[in-house]
């Protein structure tokens, strides 16, 4: 295993000293049942002074209710040039919508804007592409999508993509592998796992945005802005049976080197203003690669009117290494402006650097114990455990200055990042509400500590939970984890299901609205025996066939067509 180089910084109060004034652009709302995210057209959450970017929906004495839970969150970028120059990108909302990040490509007119895709919308294309194989009523936002080598592109847009740009374009089922996204052909944009490329997925939303930022932007002369462009991924999962899918969003950026030279000692950051509740006892923590914010007390909160709920942040891979590795996170606190000097907020772009390494101000490490600084012995979490736990190191325990929580997760990705080459990093974002307010405060972080392990995607995304009745998000996978073969396809009365390697041990046949059709569970058959699904009896329509296999992993999911 790697050492671990990413981090989480805790923030306060952040000075003034990103200048660069943009004024905001386009913005739209993502949502869950019960979550939604404002997002701007550079990739930052901001939804202005008054409003939250993040608002959860709970309810009240007055009946449903929207609630911020972050304020405002952006990405950093920080990195050494080979003069041993400085370079930094940052943005910070509040108090003077201050950010170094810009919509688009720059010099290109008209590239910054959304790509918002519905789960509905690429229902409707797959219907319109299985009744004989021609898109006879092409949907706009599927076909304007920036996927690589779109020949519809341009007509749809009103701009080319530039050939140039080394970025990971917008993902998208590719039917015959040949890297080009062909919507006539019946492909369609897709969340695709950043690692393993074992399993493809349509969000209930997606989104795509480009963004680059300001090299000319910062207050101080000395200091470059970091040379970064690429594109954005927003998105979301309508699967009401399972809370974590409902209350999370996730995200996936992609950006290139954008400059001319090699950079060294690179880091990249997502910045959160959490606001869960009232300053003076909220708290923050962490757990391996999971940033939390919870109310001390857990009981009341004025702003929910209830118990207020835990607000998490859990990195699915950071950026990978120059030998492709991923490596793992530090997690780290910053002070308030009444703390002793080293440990107060950063005031030049050293220290932002030094904050993005894991460092205080003045370049010591953190430390275990305390309020993590002037100890012993080096610290790769802060804070790190159930804080209700005996004998935890925990924000509460430690009795740290009160204030407003912001975290920063910094990723260490490249010694030599050379000029066009391209690194990744997704995470999502969840608040667990508490079930109800007589349960212990221990166990109710136990079980959210557990959902977020269970269902995490290192395992291909968690499958069992993907395809649980009341989860409308259909996977569709082009790769044959499970090697299987339907036929005849189209059927009309029995369908055939021939199997190599792994023994399945369920099969499901849905519909479009997630309805079981048919299902067979435990078979207990020989090595290579077709399987029969009678379907006489179903409507015509276009169907999903799920296989499972014994060990819960492999699975793959192929389209039926049903004609009588």
């Amino acid at each position: 295993m790697k050492n671990p180089v990413y981090c989480c910084l805790f923030f306060y109060f952040f000075p003034l000293w990103l200048t660069a004034q943009q004024a905001f652009t386009d913005s739209i709302w993502l949502e869950t049942p019960n979550l939604r995210v404002c997002l701007r057209t550079n990739g930052s959450l901001y939804a202005g002074s008054k409003a939250g970017a993040v608002q959860f929906r709970h309810q009240s004495l007055f009946g449903e209710k929207w609630t911020t839970v972050v304020k405002e969150s952006g990405l950093w970028f920080g990195g050494i040039d080979p003069a041993g120059n400085l370079l930094l990108s940052a943005q910070q909302f509040e108090p003077n919508r201050i950010t170094d990040f810009r919509a688009g490509l720059p010099g290109l007119p008209g590239s910054d804007k959304f790509w918002l895709i519905s789960h509905d919308q690429i229902v409707q294309h797959l219907e319109d592409y299985s009744q004989d194989a021609v898109i006879d009523h092409p949907i706009p936002e599927i076909f304007a999508w920036p996927g690589p080598g779109n020949r519809f592109f341009k007509a749809y847009n009103g701009f080319e993509l530039p050939i140039d740009f080394h970025g990971n374009w917008g993902n998208f089922l590719d039917r015959n592998n040949n890297n080009i996204y062909e919507p006539d052909k019946g492909e369609y944009p897709v969340f695709k796992q950043t690692f393993g490329g074992k399993a493809v997925y349509f969000p209930d939303q997606i989104v795509a945005f480009l963004f680059h930022t300001d090299g000319l932007s910062l207050e101080f002369p000395a200091t470059s802005g970091y040379p970064a462009s690429g594109m954005g991924y927003a998105y979301t999962l309508n699967c009401p049976a399972k809370a974590l899918f409902a209350n999370s969003i996730y995200f996936t950026w992609v950006w290139q080197n954008a400059g001319v030279r090699p950079l060294d000692s690179n880091y990249v950051a997502c910045y959160i203003n959490a606001d869960i509740g009232n300053p003076n006892d909220d708290y923050h923590g962490s757990n391996w690669n999971t940033y939390w914010v919870y109310n001390a007390d857990s009981v009341y909160d004025a702003r929910f009117e209830m118990a207020a709920p835990v607000l998490s942040v859990r990195s699915i891979q950071g950026p990978l290494d120059m030998y492709g590795g991923a490596n793992m996170p530090l997690i780290m606190p910053v002070g308030t402006q009444t703390d002793l000097p080293p440990v107060r907020f950063p005031e030049s772009p050293l220290e932002y650097y030094r904050y993005l390494t894991c460092h205080w101000r003045d370049g010591t490490p953190l430390t275990n114990g305390g309020n993590g600084y002037g100890g012993s012995e080096v610290a790769r979490q802060v804070f790190r455990g159930n804080p209700y736990a005996p004998g935890v190191w925990s924000e509460v325990n430690a009795q740290t200055t009160r204030g407003d929580r912001r975290a920063l997760f910094s990723w260490y990705y490249h010694r030599w990042f050379l000029p066009g080459a391209t690194n990744s990093l997704s995470y999502y974002l969840t608040v667990h509400p508490k079930p109800e307010t007589t349960q212990a405060n221990y166990e109710w972080f136990e079980s959210i500590i557990n959902d977020l392990s269970t269902s995490d995607w290192v395992d291909g995304f968690g499958f069992s939970g993907s395809f649980e009745p009341g989860c409308n998000t259909w996977p569709v996978s082009t790769f044959d984890r499970m090697a299987i073969r339907t036929y005849p396809n189209p059927v009309s009365d029995m369908l055939y299901i021939q199997y190599e390697g792994d023994l399945p041990t369920r099969i499901r046949l849905y519909d479009w609205n997630h309805r079981v059709a048919a299902e067979i569970i435990d078979m207990n058959l020989g090595w290579g025996n077709p399987v029969q699904i009678p379907v006489r009896h179903l409507p015509p329509g276009v169907y999903f066939l799920e296989a499972g296999s014994r060990n819960s992993i492999q699975t793959n999911v192929q389209k039926v067509v049903v004609l009588h």
